[in-house]
């Protein structure tokens, strides 16, 4: 750790306008936060913030700026060690790519799922193709994108797995609901799917006007997810939403 962090500092507070002052966070992360040491998740926020924070692809970052920011950016507060260290986890694990550039200074980017450029922000590119198929070989003989793609693929089964359990039993997990479901991770984590589909299944309305339609239909609009994941059931959950005339199976 860096001498600025042994002076004992205080945090001053959030500013009561704070909710305006926000950059670009994937959301899918908060299901792989275990995944990182606390290096590792410094390094990455402080890599995002650089990168899809102010609205770029990657960027050109210096070891300095790593330890001690720049302007009003006050830096991780690690140490080079710690922060090399970090950067190697980073990229073994699939989250980053770096490519160096002139005078020992490397540009960094986000790995990105092969799934199109729809998934990504309006203002974000995706990582240049000498970087995505170039993959990094890891300790077990498998390549990044290979890690990945055992990931995602584990991730698919988890979701459905639990789909099948509460909502519908006898669905198959077929391509085109597989192809749903790879998206929907490109937008939400797996905590909050498998949260909507627990709302979903303690909805006696829902259940009964919609629970047999399959994955398909389920994981086709995120406005659905996202109204799931904020409903709360009740017993007069069904008495409720026909009252409000919210109905709207398709």
């Amino acid at each position: 750790m860096t001498k600025r962090n042994e002076i004992k500092t205080k945090f001053p507070g959030f500013p009561e306008n704070y909710i305006h002052t926000f950059w670009k966070y994937p959301r899918m992360l908060e299901g792989y936060w275990y995944m990182l040491s606390g290096s590792e998740q410094k390094i990455l926020d402080f890599i995002l913030r650089q990168t899809v924070g102010f609205g770029n692809d990657s960027d050109k970052i210096s070891m300095s700026q790593f330890m001690n920011g720049y302007k009003d950016n006050k830096g991780t507060g690690l140490d080079k060690k710690t922060i090399l260290k970090a950067i190697k986890g980073l990229v073994e694990k699939g989250f980053i790519w770096r490519k160096g550039e002139r005078y020992r200074l490397y540009r960094y980017g986000l790995v990105m799922l092969n799934v199109g450029v729809k998934n990504t922000p309006n203002n974000v590119k995706n990582t240049p193709k000498e970087v995505k198929n170039t993959p990094k070989r890891v300790k077990d003989g498998q390549t990044i994108d290979d890690n990945n793609k055992e990931l995602l693929e584990d991730n698919i089964k988890r979701i459905f797995s639990l789909f099948k359990e509460k909502i519908c039993p006898e669905e198959v997990l077929e391509d085109e609901s597989r192809k749903m479901i790879k998206n929907k991770l490109g937008v939400f984590s797996c905590d909050e799917l498998e949260q909507a589909i627990d709302n979903f299944s303690k909805s006696e309305w829902w259940m009964e006007l919609n629970g047999f339609r399959g994955a398909g239909w389920f994981f086709k609009s995120n406005d659905k997810i996202r109204q799931w994941l904020k409903m709360h059931s009740s017993p007069k959950d069904k008495k409720e939403t026909l009252r409000r005339g919210s109905h709207n199976p398709d």
